[in-house]
């Protein structure tokens, strides 16, 4: 006789019910995307991720051409302070990044649908570059929209915000039983 199967542990059951919940995220039917209170798509995870790697390039390319130009330290940490004030004006403003441009997406109030003011987005900034001081904290705000039903990050959630698609790079992929399609 062979001996019991031992017991699912509790870490086991939670990853189990962890990896349930993001399989049916991924493959959500197109009647399951959530949206915001005006009805739009909110960006999934990987938009969102893609976006954000655009912004992390473009301030890195532009923080090398400055050193390549050999500013003093005093005009690099004035034109950073600029360049972040900028940022937060743009978004404030407009809702978007240049990685938002590029993905297509757009930051706006979870409770209204309308761009955030200055407030809320250094709210938002500054809840983000908190949780970027750490690697556990940064490691949470990328993954906690996989599973959250408003797709919100740790810093989405400090100034209720969401990100919404305002068009598409790509055609939407449809799940099906028999395998992938694309459409629109």
């Amino acid at each position: 006789m062979g001996s019991p199967e031992p017991s699912e542990t509790p870490r086991a059951r939670r990853f189990s019910a962890f990896a349930e919940q993001l399989q049916q995220r991924v493959l959500a039917e197109p009647g399951d995307i959530p949206t915001d209170v005006l009805g739009r798509e909110l960006a999934d995870w990987t938009v969102r991720v893609v976006a954000t790697s655009i912004d992390v390039l473009f301030l890195c390319l532009v923080q090398g051409v400055m050193k390549n130009l050999h500013f003093d330290s005093t005009a690099l940490f004035i034109f950073d302070w600029l360049l972040a004030i900028s940022y937060l004006c743009v978004i404030a403003w407009r809702g978007t990044t240049i990685g938002n441009v590029a993905t297509r997406t757009k930051v706006v109030d979870a409770n209204t649908g309308a761009v955030l003011n200055l407030k809320r987005t250094l709210l938002r900034t500054l809840a983000l570059v908190g949780l970027l001081l750490t690697l556990i904290g940064a490691g949470i705000d990328v993954l906690i929209p996989l599973i959250d039903e408003k797709r919100q990050s740790i810093h989405d959630k400090a100034a209720s915000s969401v990100v919404i698609r305002t068009g598409r790079i790509f055609p939407a992929a449809k799940w099906s039983a028999e395998g992938t399609s694309h459409g629109d």
